[in-house]
């Protein structure tokens, strides 16, 4: 019996992480639709723009 509630507590701990991992996913992608890839892009721009003025 002891061996099925482990069982048991392993499982769920792995579904835990799954979940866990799926929301991060979920609300990542959720932003992205929303207009995050344009905030993103506007990030990445402003990055390259400002190594460039640095480098002069």
């Amino acid at each position: 019996m002891e061996t099925a509630t482990v069982q048991e507590v392993k499982e769920t701990v792995v579904q835990e992480q799954k979940k866990g991992k799926r929301k991060w996913l979920t609300r990542f992608l959720n932003f992205l639709m929303y207009g995050g890839w344009l905030l993103v892009v506007i990030v990445i721009v402003s990055i390259i723009i400002l190594i460039s003025y640095l480098t002069r």
